[in-house]
């Protein structure tokens, strides 16, 4: 975890944990908030992954569902 003691802006990675696809982004954090969740809840909302315990990608999400498993590990 890493709660920003600040509000500014944090560069996070967030990877997927089936195939290892990499999301870079700047957020800017409020103070008081993790900063992985911002970056997770962003690419839920705006990028299409799934996130939560594990990280999805959107091809892998499509892959998941086309293969109508929820196996949720690195190939």
């Amino acid at each position: 975890m890493a709660v920003q003691d600040e509000t500014g802006p944090v560069l996070v990675t967030v990877y997927c944990d089936r195939c290892g696809t990499e999301e870079t982004h700047d957020y800017l954090v409020p103070a008081g908030k993790d900063s992985i969740d911002v970056a997770r809840r962003h690419l839920a909302e705006h990028r299409s992954w799934v996130t939560g315990a594990f990280d999805l990608c959107p091809d892998c999400v499509t892959a998941t569902t086309r293969e109508g498993t929820t196996e949720r590990t690195r190939s």
